[in-house]
C-alpha cells in the first residue's frame, strides 16, 4: 500500500525520460469527433423530423385527395343507380293509365275483378310493389294486392301529394311510409284521361330496399334526404327517419317534429354537425360528398370516415421516421467503421509508447496483486465479522427459550408433586408437554443455521393457525406482563402453507416480541395479527402502535439494526425472521401503519396436503 506514489508520478516520469517529443492526444481527437458528431445528430434530428412532419402531411392530403376522388365516383354511381331505378318504373302508370280495361272500372264498379286481376299481372310483369286505381274522390276503386290482408282496396289517399298532382293533370312522385301496409316506397302516379276529362288516376309503388341493402352489404355510408332533410333512404338503420339539423318545420307536436309524409310519430333529430365537406354524426367523424338528384329535390351523402385516414397518415408518418433511424444507423454504422480505422492507426503509434512504457506496467502489475491479496483479505474478515455475528446470535436465541424454559421447570415441580401423588394420568400429559417443550427449544436453537445459509430442511404444507398458537402460548406471559390482551383474526378453516412449522413459529415470535418492545411505552398499547388466506398466497400481518420505522423503513432485516436503547438488544431478530421466511419460498416487509406503528407482512404459498402428496 505505499506504492501509490508510483502510481501517479511513475507513468510521466518513464514517459518523459524516454521521449522528449510531446505524446499524442488520440482521446482529444475522439472527443472533437464526438462533439463533431453530436451537432451532427442534431441537425440531422431537425432536418429528418421537419422532412417526415411534412412527408406525412403530403401523404395525408393525397389520401384526403383520393378519397374525395372516391366520394365523387361513389356520388355518380349511386345517384345513376337511384335515378335508373325510379326511371325503370316511369313509364308503368303511364301505360296502366292508357289501358281501357282501367278506364272501365271507373265507369263500372262490376269490372273491378278483372281490373284486380290485370294489375296482378302487371306487377308481375313489371317487378312493382303495387299498383292501384284511384276515381277522383282519391278512393282505390282497384289495386294488385286485392287478395292481400292489407289490400289498398277501398283506401281514401286523397291527402297524399302525388294524387293531387295527377288529379291536377301533372306526373307524380313522392315517397312515403304506406297509411295501410306501414311499408316505405316511392309512388309515381299519371293522370288517367278519356274524352270526359280525367276519371282518375295511376299509380305505381316502388320498393327502394334493395338499394338501401346493397349499400349496407357494402359497409358504406350513404343516405338520402328529401327537400325537408329527412333521411328516407340509408345504408344505417340508426339513421334512418331522423331529420337534419335545421329542417323547415311542418307542425309542432310536442317535443318532436311531425312529418306527414312519414309517420304520425313525432321524427328525432340526428346528431349531426357539418363544417365545410366534414361532418360529425353521433361524435364520428366523416369525409362527405353531397350530389342533387336531378327532377327529385333529394340530396345524396356519402360519407367515408376520417379514422381511416387518420390511420393511414399516421402509418406512413411511422414509416418516414422508421425510414429516417435506418437512415441515421446507417450513418452510424459508418462513423464506427471510420473511428475503428481511426484507432488501428492510433494504436500503431501507441507501439512505440508501450514498449517505452514496459517497466511501467511491470509496476501497475504488482500494483494489481497488492491490490488483489487486500481485497482476498478484506473478504476474509468479512467472513470473519459474520462467524462473529452468529456467536452473538445464540445469546439472542437463548432469550427466546427462556420462558419455554420457565415452563419446563414449573411443569417438572407439577410433575414430582403428582408423582408423589400417585396421579400418573396427568403425569404423562405434564411430561408429554415438557418432551413438546424441550424439542421445540431444540428447533429453534437450529435457527442460527439460517443466518448463515438457507436452510437445508425440506419445506412442506404446514398449518398456520396452529404455528401462530403455538407462538403466541409461548408469548403469553410477556403480553401479560404489557397488559395486551391479543387476539389473532384468523380463519375457522385451517388454512396450510408450504414450509416449516416450526420456523415459523419463530417468526411469528419474533415479529410479535419486536411489537411488543415497540409498545412498550404507548399510551395506549396495541398489537394486530391476522392471517389472510389468498388464492395463491397466505399473508400474516403483525402491526402495533409504537414507536414506527425510522424513515422509510430500508434496512430494518439488516444484521445489528436495531431502534432499542444499549443492552436492550443485539438487532437480529428481524434478521433471522427475513432469512427464515425467505428460505421457506417466502417475502418479508416492513412498512408504518396508519396509526404511526410498523406493521410487518409475510406472504407464503399456499398449499394443502393432499397437493403436497401429489408433488
Amino acid at each position: 500500500m505505499t506504492n501509490r506514489g508510483v502510481v501517479v508520478t511513475t507513468p510521466r516520469q518513464h514517459l518523459t525520460d524516454a521521449d522528449n517529443d510531446p505524446a499524442p492526444s488520440p482521446g482529444a481527437g475522439r472527443a472533437r469527433r464526438r462533439w463533431h458528431w453530436l451537432w451532427f445528430s442534431l441537425a440531422y434530428a431537425m432536418v429528418a423530423g421537419s422532412l417526415v412532419w411534412q412527408g406525412g402531411q403530403m401523404v395525408g392530403d393525397r389520401l384526403e385527395s383520393d378519397a374525395r376522388q372516391i366520394i365523387d365516383e361513389r356520388l355518380n354511381l349511386y345517384e345513376h343507380t337511384i335515378l335508373g331505378e325510379l326511371q325503370r318504373f316511369r313509364s308503368v302508370p303511364y301505360l296502366v293509365a292508357q289501358t281501357e280495361q282501367v278506364r272501365e272500372v271507373l265507369r263500372d264498379d262490376a269490372a273491378v275483378y278483372d281490373t284486380n286481376r290485370y294489375l296482378e299481372d302487371a306487377v308481375d310483369d313489371s317487378e312493382a310493389d303495387v299498383i292501384y286505381i284511384m276515381n277522383p274522390d282519391g278512393v282505390t276503386v282497384a289495386t294488385s294486392n286485392w287478395r292481400q290482408a292489407d289490400s289498398f282496396l277501398g283506401g281514401d289517399f286523397s291527402f297524399r301529394p302525388y294524387f293531387q298532382d295527377a288529379l291536377g293533370g301533372q306526373a307524380g312522385g313522392y315517397f312515403a311510409i304506406g297509411t295501410t301496409s306501414r311499408e316505405p316506397g316511392y309512388y309515381m302516379s299519371r293522370p288517367i284521361r278519356s274524352s270526359e276529362g280525367i276519371l282518375g288516376v295511376a299509380v305505381v309503388k316502388i320498393d327502394l330496399t334493395s338499394i338501401e341493402s346493397s349499400w349496407a352489404e357494402g359497409g358504406e355510408a350513404v343516405f338520402v334526404a328529401d327537400n325537408n332533410e329527412v333521411i328516407f333512404l340509408t345504408s344505417q338503420d340508426a339513421w334512418r327517419y331522423h331529420f337534419l339539423p335545421h329542417t323547415p318545420v311542418h307542425r309542432e307536436a310536442g317535443n318532436g317534429v311531425v312529418v306527414p309524409s312519414f309517420s304520425p310519430n313525432p321524427l328525432p333529430e340526428l346528431d349531426f354537425q357539418r363544417d365545410g365537406d366534414r361532418v360529425s354524426i353521433n361524435n364520428t367523424l366523416y369525409l362527405a360528398g353531397t350530389r342533387t338528384l336531378e327532377d327529385q329535390d333529394w340530396t345524396l351523402y356519402y360519407l367515408t370516415p376520417t379514422a381511416s385516414l387518420e390511420t393511414q397518415t399516421t402509418a406512413s408518418w411511422v414509416g418516414l421516421f422508421t425510414l429516417a433511424v435506418a437512415v441515421y444507423m446507417l450513418l452510424l454504422y459508418m462513423r464506427e467503421r471510420r473511428e475503428k480505422l481511426i484507432s488501428r492507426r492510433e494504436a500503431e503509434d501507441a507501439d512505440r509508447i508501450r514498449a517505452i512504457n514496459h517497466q511501467l506496467q511491470e509496476e501497475i502489475d504488482e500494483r494489481r496483486r497488492a491490490e488483489q491479496e487486500l481485497r482476498n483479505a478484506e473478504e476474509e474478515l468479512v467472513q470473519a465479522a459474520k462467524m462473529a455475528a452468529l456467536g452473538q446470535m445464540s445469546a439472542s436465541v437463548a432469550h427466546e427459550i427462556n420462558q419455554p424454559l420457565a415452563a419446563v421447570q414449573t411443569n417438572v415441580a407439577s410433575a414430582r408433586l403428582l408423582l408423589r401423588n400417585g396421579d400418573t394420568g396427568e403425569l404423562t400429559e405434564v411430561l408429554g408437554q415438557v418432551e413438546d417443550l424441550v424439542h421445540r427449544m431444540a428447533s429453534m436453537a437450529q435457527q442460527l443455521k439460517t443466518y448463515a445459509r438457507k436452510s437445508a430442511d425440506s419445506n412442506g404444507p404446514f398449518e398456520v393457525q396452529r404455528s401462530v398458537n403455538n407462538a403466541l402460548h409461548l408469548l403469553q406471559p410477556a403480553l401479560n406482563r404489557q397488559g395486551l390482551a391479543l387476539e389473532p383474526e384468523m380463519p375457522d378453516e385451517p388454512v396450510h402453507a408450504l414450509g416449516d412449522p416450526v420456523r415459523m413459529e419463530q417468526v411469528v415470535v419474533n415479529l410479535v416480541q419486536n411489537a411488543i418492545d415497540a409498545v412498550a411505552h404507548a399510551d395506549t398499547p396495541s398489537v394486530h395479527l391476522w392471517v389472510r388466506p389468498g388464492a395463491q398466497e397466505v399473508e400474516l400481518c403483525v402491526e402495533d402502535n409504537g414507536h414506527g420505522l425510522p424513515g422509510d423503513g430500508a434496512g430494518v432485516f439488516e444484521p445489528f439494526f436495531t431502534t432499542k436503547s444499549s443492552g436492550e438488544g443485539i438487532g437480529l431478530g428481524l434478521a433471522i425472521a427475513e432469512r427464515i421466511v425467505t428460505g421457506m419460498g417466502g417475502t418479508i416487509t416492513a412498512t408504518s401503519s396508519e396509526s404511526g406503528g410498523a406493521r410487518f407482512r409475510v406472504r407464503l404459498q399456499r398449499t394443502t396436503p393432499a397437493r403436497q402428496e401429489e408433488t
